[in-house]
């Protein structure tokens, strides 16, 4: 799951009835139970939350290639109806805003620092976008993508970005 250039963590949390068992693969969160305490999981629970993140993050990055590429028939798949995204300059859209304002772009997006947390059927992705323009970056964002599972298929409900700062020309 991590590519050249890139750190990817994953933080996952299995929702079991009305206790949550935190599966921390990176980092410690207060409040949440470790697979370091006296609380064990079970490697298939921790296989198959590893497999629901392994998933999500592969619809997020088929979004990203989609919004590049103008691909709106993708991005209508990938959008949940009720989604709603908050753009770094701070204006909120909705899903036929998004899809309407869709054209081919051209740069490329390259995710970093990403965090995927799983409770149930929702699933957080957060991290860092730099968009480069003919291999020179123009703008970094912190992101958060929220996602869940409708139908054991993974659909985005909302995004929000900050921007972190243009690179100097």
């Amino acid at each position: 799951m991590q590519e050249a250039g890139m750190r990817t963590g994953i933080r996952i949390v299995l929702a079991l009835g009305s206790t949550a068992l935190a599966v921390m693969l990176s980092g410690s969160m207060p409040g949440l139970v470790s697979a370091s305490s006296a609380v064990t999981t079970t490697r298939s629970a921790t296989d198959s939350a590893s497999k629901e993140a392994a998933e999500v993050l592969a619809v997020e990055r088929r979004w990203l290639k989609a919004i590049t590429a103008g691909d709106t028939a993708t991005i209508k798949a990938i959008l949940a109806p009720q989604y709603r995204h908050i753009t770094s300059k701070g204006v909120l859209i909705d899903r036929d805003q998004e899809i309407a304002g869709t054209k081919a772009l051209p740069v490329v997006f390259n995710l970093s620092d990403e965090l995927i947390d799983i409770v149930g059927d929702t699933a957080l992705i957060r991290g860092i976008n730099t968009i480069t323009k003919d291999g020179k970056t123009i703008d970094r964002q912190r992101f958060t993508d929220v996602f869940i599972k409708t139908n054991g298929v993974w659909k985005a409900v909302a995004a929000h970005e900050t921007q972190l700062g243009q690179a100097k020309q």
